[in-house]
C-alpha cells in the first residue's frame, strides 16, 4: 500500500510538472497583482486549481455567438524591445515561425513607427491613443492620467470596455506604475476575479558570475524555469477561457517582455542558435556626418561602459549579444504561439481580430548603437501585423505608413465602434483602409512622426549598471564644466522642466530627415527653440523594404545642395506637427 500510494504521489507530481512546462496552470507560490483598488494581493494555491478546471472545462464551452460570428473581438500581443528582424521581413537568421504564420494569414505593415523609442513614453502614448508631446511624458517620471494632462481621457482598453466589451489584460501593456496600476478599472473588467498580472520571476535574471563571465546580461536558464512571460501565456489562456464562455465581445491584451534586456531565456532557444554563425553589422561606426547629439551610449545591460561612438563593441562580444537576442526573439515568438494556438483550440480565431507589434525598436550594434533611445531609423521601427477575419488577406504586405498611434482608431473601426468623444482627441488615423488594400502605398498618411529627449549629463555621468531604474540616477543637467552634444542622457528621470534638447523626426516613404534643438517646458507645453538646432540629419530610404537593417541611414545627406528644397519641405512639416498650438 505505501509503496502504491508513493508512486502514485510521484506521478501525480510528474503530471503537474508537465502542466506547468505546458503553460496550463500557474506553477508558483508567489506573484505580485493588483486588484480593482490599486492593492498587492498574493496569489495562492487555490488560483491554480481554478486555472486548471478552467483549462478542462472550457474546450467544449465556446459560447455560440462566438462561433456563429456574431461577435467581433480584439486579441492585442505587444512585445517589449522588438526590432523586424523575424523571418516575414525578410530576416532569415531569425526563428519565428508563429509570427510568421501570423503574417501568412493577415497583413504585415513594412513601414510602422513608435512615437518615442523608449518604454514608457511609446506605451503612453499608444495606450492612450495621443502623441508624446500631447500625454507630456518623455520618461519614467510622467504618464497620462496625470490630472493636468488626460485624467478624463478613453484609453484604449477602456473605450473598449465602455462599450461593453469584457476588457481583460496581462503582462506589460501600460509601463510599470504609470499609469498606477496599470490604470487600474478604468481600463480592466473586473478586477476582483481577474487582477491584473504583469510578473517578474526568478529565471527572468542571470546570476551574477554568469554576467560577469559573459560580460553581460545574457544567459540560458533551465527550461522549467519560472519566466514572468510564461505566466503572461498562462493568464492570457486563463482570460481566453472565460471570454469564451460569455455572450460578449472581448478585448484582451497580452505584454511580453522578451527580448528586452536581460536576456535571461530557457536554455533551449539559446541551443537554437549555439552552431549558427550571426554576423557583426556592416556598419558598426556612426552614420559618416552624423551630428554629436543624435548618438547615444545607452549602457542597457550588454555589457559595456560608457564609451565613445567611435569604439566599436569587439567582433566576438557583437556576435555573442546578437545572438542571444535572435534567441529571446525565439522565446517571445514561442510565447506568442501559445497564445494563438489557445485562440483557435477555443474556437475564437474566425471571431477574433487580433494585433501584433512591438513598443519601439532595438540597434544591435548598427552605428554602434546597442539599445532603443535613438530617432534612428531602427530605434522607431516596429514590427507590426494585423490579422482580420472578416478582412481576409493572407500573407500580404503593406509599404504604407504607419504609426503606434493608429492602433486605437484602427481596432475601433475593426469593430464597428464609433470613437469616444474626448475634449483632447487621438493622435492617430484608422489603417482599415490599408487592411482592405494593402497594395496601396499611398495609404492613409504621408508620413510618421517619432521624437527622442537628449539631456546634459551631470558631474556624476551616467548610471552604474543596475540601477537604469533608479531615480537618484537621473543624470540631473546640475553643474558641471563637461557639458558636451557628443554623448548625452536620455532623460529616463529627468523632470519635465529639465530636459534639455528634443530630436524630432519625420519619416515619409522615401526620406528620414531629423532636427535636433533646444527645447523648454513652459508649464503647459514642451516648446521647440527651431532657431536653436543643434543638429540635422537627412537619410535616403529609397527602395527600403525592412529586410536588410544595414544598408540605410549610413551617410547623412543634409548638406547636400540638390536636397536644398526637400529639406526645407520636410523641416516644415516637422515644425508643423510639433509647434505646440497657438505658437505656430
Amino acid at each position: 500500500k505505501q509503496f502504491a500510494v508513493g508512486k502514485c504521489i510521484i506521478m501525480l507530481r510528474l503530471l503537474f510538472m508537465m502542466l506547468c512546462l505546458t503553460g496550463a496552470i500557474f506553477c508558483s507560490s508567489h506573484t505580485t497583482s493588483w486588484n480593482a483598488e490599486g492593492e498587492k494581493i498574493e496569489d495562492i494555491e487555490s488560483e491554480i486549481e481554478t486555472s486548471m478546471k478552467d483549462t478542462q472545462s472550457s474546450r467544449s464551452e465556446t459560447h455560440p455567438n462566438h462561433l456563429n460570428g456574431k461577435h467581433k473581438n480584439i486579441l492585442m500581443i505587444v512585445v517589449d524591445d522588438l526590432r523586424p528582424g523575424l523571418r516575414a521581413y525578410g530576416h532569415k537568421d531569425a526563428i519565428s515561425p508563429n509570427v510568421d504564420k501570423l503574417a501568412a494569414e493577415g497583413v504585415t505593415f513594412t513601414q510602422a513607427y513608435t512615437q518615442y523609442s523608449y518604454c514608457a513614453p511609446s506605451r503612453n502614448s499608444f495606450m492612450s491613443g495621443r502623441r508624446p508631446d500631447v500625454t507630456k511624458a518623455w520618461n519614467f517620471l510622467d504618464h497620462f492620467r496625470e490630472p493636468s494632462v488626460g485624467q478624463n481621457w478613453t484609453a484604449l482598453p477602456q473605450h473598449f470596455k465602455n462599450s461593453g466589451f469584457i476588457s481583460l489584460g496581462a503582462g506589460k501593456l501600460y509601463h510599470p506604475h504609470l499609469p498606477p496600476n496599470y490604470d487600474g478599472s478604468k481600463s480592466w473588467s473586473d478586477l476582483n476575479k481577474f487582477p491584473y498580472h504583469n510578473v517578474y520571476k526568478k529565471d527572468d535574471h542571470c546570476p551574477q558570475d554568469i554576467i560577469n563571465k559573459n560580460n553581460g546580461s545574457w544567459c540560458g536558464r533551465p527550461d522549467n524555469g519560472e519566466f514572468g512571460d510564461r505566466f503572461c501565456v498562462g493568464y492570457t489562456r486563463q482570460h481566453l477561457q472565460y471570454v469564451a464562455k460569455q455572450d460578449k465581445p472581448f478585448f484582451v491584451g497580452a505584454g511580453f517582455h522578451r527580448p528586452h534586456m536581460p536576456w535571461a531565456i530557457p536554455e533551449k532557444f539559446v541551443k537554437m542558435f549555439q552552431n549558427t554563425t550571426i554576423p557583426p553589422p556592416k556598419h558598426p561606426h556612426t552614420p559618416q556626418g552624423m551630428p554629436p547629439v543624435a548618438w547615444h551610449s545607452c549602457n542597457d545591460g550588454i555589457g559595456v561602459t560608457v564609451r565613445p561612438a567611435t569604439q566599436p563593441l569587439p567582433l566576438p562580444h557583437q556576435s555573442e549579444a546578437r545572438k542571444y537576442y535572435l534567441a529571446a526573439t525565439a522565446f517571445a515568438d514561442d510565447n506568442i504561439g501559445q497564445v494563438l494556438n489557445e485562440l483557435e483550440r477555443l474556437g475564437l480565431a474566425n471571431s477574433t481580430a487580433v494585433v501584433f507589434f512591438a513598443d519601439h525598436g532595438w540597434q544591435l550594434g548598427e552605428h554602434n548603437e546597442w539599445c532603443k533611445m535613438t530617432a534612428f531609423e531602427l530605434g522607431v521601427k516596429v514590427p507590426m501585423i494585423y490579422r482580420v477575419p472578416w478582412i481576409p488577406q493572407r500573407g500580404k504586405k503593406t509599404q504604407a505608413l504607419a504609426e503606434l498611434v493608429d492602433v486605437y482608431p484602427t481596432l475601433s473601426e475593426l469593430v464597428d465602434l464609433p470613437l469616444p468623444h474626448d475634449k483632447t482627441p487621438l493622435g492617430g488615423t484608422s489603417l482599415v483602409p490599408v487592411i482592405k488594400n494593402p497594395e496601396d502605398a499611398q495609404g492613409v498618411k504621408d508620413a510618421a512622426f517619432s521624437q527622442m529627449a537628449r539631456c546634459w549629463r551631470d558631474d556624476r555621468g551616467e548610471p552604474t549598471p543596475g540601477t537604469h531604474n533608479d531615480p537618484t540616477h537621473r543624470c540631473d543637467p546640475g553643474p558641471t564644466t563637461q557639458h558636451t552634444l557628443a554623448d548625452m542622457c536620455d532623460c529616463h528621470w529627468v523632470p519635465r522642466e529639465e530636459i534639455n534638447f528634443m530630436g524630432y523626426t519625420i519619416r515619409t516613404l522615401e526620406w528620414r530627415y531629423t532636427e535636433w534643438v533646444k527645447c523648454h517646458w513652459n508649464g503647459t507645453y514642451m516648446n521647440p527653440e527651431w532657431q536653436h538646432n543643434v543638429g540635422k540629419e537627412l537619410y535616403n530610404h529609397k527602395g527600403d523594404d525592412g529586410s536588410n537593417f544595414d544598408k540605410w541611414e549610413n551617410f547623412n545627406q543634409v548638406h547636400d545642395p540638390q536636397y536644398k528644397q526637400l529639406i526645407a519641405d520636410l523641416s516644415a512639416r516637422l515644425h508643423t506637427q510639433f509647434t505646440p498650438p497657438g505658437l505656430a
